[in-house]
């Protein structure tokens, strides 16, 4: 089976089911901030909620921007959250994946304009790039 394909299926289906991936930069720059310790607070604020598998975690290779290390993505929506530290993952539990509300101190804000960017694709940094 072509691997791509059929994880793209897999993703594809796991998003119709309305489940919630929250994406841990962890690759060396992650790590050498903390990120490890951001992993395992995720994994045990997750573990607390009753529907099992519908928030999940995927620890990843950097996310390319290295400056905002320890940062998440929450999926499907693409929402960023930086230098993040690891009692900040209940409040994102409770209030983000579970409320659906954006918490404004772990947004990524413009250091020229002091604009904040909710979502990922929104941010100068990455608007321009092109994901393969």
């Amino acid at each position: 089976m072509n691997k791509p394909e059929s994880k793209r299926k897999r993703v594809t289906e796991e998003s119709s089911n309305n489940i919630i991936w929250i994406a841990i930069s962890s690759g060396t720059c992650g790590q050498a901030r903390g990120s490890l310790k951001i992993v395992e607070a995720f994994k045990k604020e997750v573990g607390k909620l009753a529907r099992e598998g519908y928030v999940k975690i995927r620890v990843t290779g950097c996310h390319g921007f290295c400056e905002a290390e320890p940062n998440i993505i929450i999926f499907p929506d693409g929402i960023f959250y930086q230098h993040l530290k690891p009692e900040d993952a209940e409040e994102i539990v409770e209030k983000t994946v579970l409320l659906g509300k954006i918490i404004d101190k772990h947004l990524y804000k413009d250091p020229r304009t002091g604009k904040a960017y909710t979502y990922q694709e929104d941010i100068p940094f990455y608007r321009k790039q092109m994901k393969l």
